[in-house]
C-alpha cells in the first residue's frame, strides 16, 4: 500500500487497521522525512488512495526490523 503521511511518501504501508476512534499504520521506512513527522499530539494527515485520515498522532511505536507503528486519533471517529 503507498500513500503520504503528513506530505511524506511511504511507499512501504504494511498494514492499517481502525479500532474505535483510532486509526494505525504500519510503514518500513520514510526516512528523516517521516521522523521529522512522529510527534505525539502533533497533527496527522494520512492519504491513502481510496481514503483520508486527519485527526492527531495518539502513539509512535519504532523498531529497527518492522519500522513505525502510528497511531492516529481521529476525532469523532471519522
Amino acid at each position: 500500500m503507498h500513500g503520504t503521511f503528513n506530505g511524506v511518501e511511504l511507499r512501504q504501508i504494511l498494514w492499517r487497521k481502525i479500532v474505535g476512534t483510532t486509526s494505525s499504520f504500519r510503514v518500513l521506512d520514510g526516512g528523516a522525512k517521516l521522523e521529522a513527522q512522529l510527534r505525539v499530539g502533533s497533527q496527522a494527515l494520512l492519504i491513502l488512495s481510496d481514503e483520508i485520515i486527519e485527526g492527531r498522532i495518539a502513539n509512535v511505536r519504532e523498531d529497527v526490523q518492522r519500522g513505525y507503528e502510528v497511531t492516529i486519533e481521529v476525532p469523532d471517529g471519522k
